[in-house]
């Protein structure tokens, strides 16, 4: 028992001369010294998603544990001044008020604007919980978190495959939505796939191997998940991140063969997989071949298909004003009762597009502002070098192409978190903006 002690602290010890990233002493010593709210800014950060539905009161609670203190300490409220993606935000969600007008569905649209007041109230918040946080500590806190989201999964899913009655087939809890018991897989492999990426590029950078083992961590989540929008994300993400280092680095005939393995182990650990094998080989034949009339399929690259054309043919109708923020869904289902779309109507489904409902609810004035703010994001870490924020970004809008990631409070409270923060404390942090930058 001493000597598996022993092997613990080695490895911890190992990672943490590994990288920054995994300075467990120093991420304990910082909880000691900063101050109650902060610790519980940390703590949100590091539980986000397994008590994502709690985060809303969370951040109340935050924000008055924060204003206690002022008080206690008889220090003066400091506020900060808003960014322009705090203000577009805001806007946002003026956007969403104003399409309450023209809504029919008053009851939908205010549920919509509910799940929307992320929009308003986070950039409220952190222009008030003004606090320095170094975004590499940021960063930090966030991997420990989805380290231990992915023990959480596997921890449950070999529990309940050893309680389980000697009829059940174990391999469920092993795969897609039962594996993913708390969260939708689309939403869960989009998160690990934020991680993923990091963790590859810093591999790149240092060449630690427990950054890479911490990679395929990631990458076995999102294979279990089977998220075909998360592979897509996990794939070109990564290979985009090493073509930039083969090209600037080509000349080694060691990166060359890292390469080249890389990409051979990536693409066993998905293609051994039957799930994923067998999903993406039907998604292949269903996004070419898939029928938007008289369709009884319930497939989910099916239904895609079906509901990108019914959000298409709404668009080209309410071109220039939308449907309002809470008749999409009623006019969507009208639209595949027309064409006998049987199995999704059974299913009541969205457009699976946050473009396409972005568009369908504001018209083409609101997607506009939103495709531009999304381009404003990018550009602003791009050129601030801000690696954490354009892969988180980068992650977000890939699955905006397959999900309506910001109808569910799964999607939009990790956005607007995780966009906000960085861009909090990339501001509010010391004057040096290499950061986490000099990472990757």
């Amino acid at each position: 028992m001493e000597n598996y002690f022993l092997s613990i602290y080695f490895c911890l010890q190992h990672m943490t001369e590994a990288h920054s990233i995994f300075d467990f002493k120093g991420l304990f010593q910082w909880f000691k010294q900063v101050d109650f709210s902060l610790k519980l800014m940390g703590v949100g950060m590091l539980l986000l998603l397994p008590l994502l539905k709690w985060m809303p009161l969370f951040v109340v609670f935050i924000f008055l544990s924060w204003v206690g203190e002022r008080l206690i300490k008889k220090q003066k409220l400091s506020v900060s001044k808003f960014n322009p993606t705090q203000y577009g935000m805001i806007l946002l969600f003026v956007f969403y008020l104003l399409g309450m007008i023209w809504t029919e569905n008053v009851t939908t649209g205010w549920k919509n604007v509910e799940y929307k007041l992320s929009f308003l109230l986070l950039p409220i918040f952190f222009i008030f919980f003004n606090h320095k946080i170094n975004n590499r500590r940021w960063l930090q806190i966030f991997i420990f978190g989805l380290v231990i989201n992915c023990l959480l999964l596997l921890f449950f899913a070999a529990f309940r495959s050893l309680n389980s009655d000697a009829a059940d087939d174990v391999s469920k809890f092993w795969k897609e939505s039962d594996f993913s018991f708390y969260m939708h897989r689309s939403y869960l492999s989009a998160y690990m796939s934020i991680g993923a990426l990091m963790m590859i590029g810093l591999f790149l950078k240092t060449k630690e191997i427990t950054l890479l083992i911490l990679f395929f961590l990631f990458t076995l989540i999102i294979v279990l998940s089977a998220s075909k929008a998360g592979l897509i994300v996990l794939f070109s993400g990564s290979f985009g991140l090493i073509l930039r280092f083969v090209i600037g680095h080509f000349s080694s005939n060691r990166v060359r063969w890292f390469s080249f393995f890389f990409v051979l182990a990536l693409s066993s650990t998905v293609l051994l997989s039957d799930i994923v094998r067998v999903r993406f080989k039907s998604a292949w034949n269903a996004l070419f071949t898939a029928e938007v009339m008289n369709n009884k399929s319930k497939d989910s690259t099916e239904a895609r298909v079906m509901m990108w054309s019914a959000s298409w043919e709404l668009i080209q109708s309410n071109f220039w004003t939308g449907l309002g923020t809470g008749d999409v869904d009623d006019e969507l289902q009208r639209v595949n009762m027309a064409r006998n779309n049987r199995g999704v109507v059974e299913q009541k489904l969205n457009s699976h597009n946050a473009f396409l409902t972005m568009f369908l609810q504001l018209g083409i004035f609101g997607f506009l502002f939103f495709c531009f703010g999304l381009l404003y994001l990018f550009r602003y870490f791009w050129k601030r070098k801000s690696v954490f924020g354009v892969i988180v970004l980068f992650v977000f809008v890939i699955n905006f192409f397959f999900e309506s990631f910001l109808e569910t409070r799964a999607g939009v409270f990790p956005f607007c978190w995780l966009v906000l923060s960085i861009l909090s404390f990339e501001v509010c942090g010391p004057k040096n903006h290499k950061h986490e930058d000099s990472m990757v």
